[in-house]
């Protein structure tokens, strides 16, 4: 098996974690947490990944070859699901409250 220099290569990895949460309510609107199954889902839509510049004015390399495949991602939604989540609607307490994360966090907790 051949050997690879990863930080030669370049080589970044990431992991993004969803995690559902038990708490009163979600972590950028007020909307009610209910763990539902798929099947229940009132309606679907869909998107595709589109490379943004970062703050830096920079694309990430991955994104834009991710891109370039034009996947459709398909979003199941519920009578639970709001503007917010749907990336349709700005969340406004994470301006307003930036620690609405960390609070998110401790209420699940409890």
């Amino acid at each position: 098996m051949e050997k690879y220099d990863y930080s030669e290569l370049g080589l970044k990895a990431g992991l993004e974690i969803h995690q559902q949460l038990d708490s009163k309510e979600k972590l950028f609107c007020r909307c009610p947490t209910l763990i539902r199954d798929v099947k229940d889902s009132d309606f679907e839509f869909f998107r595709y990944l589109r490379a943004t510049e970062s703050e830096m004015g920079e694309k990430d390399r991955a994104a834009v070859e991710q891109t370039k495949i034009r996947r459709k991602y398909i979003y199941k939604a519920y009578d639970t699901t709001c503007l917010i989540e749907n990336d349709e609607e700005l969340q406004e307490n994470s301006i307003r409250k930036p620690w609405a994360f960390l609070s998110g966090l401790q209420n699940s907790s409890t």
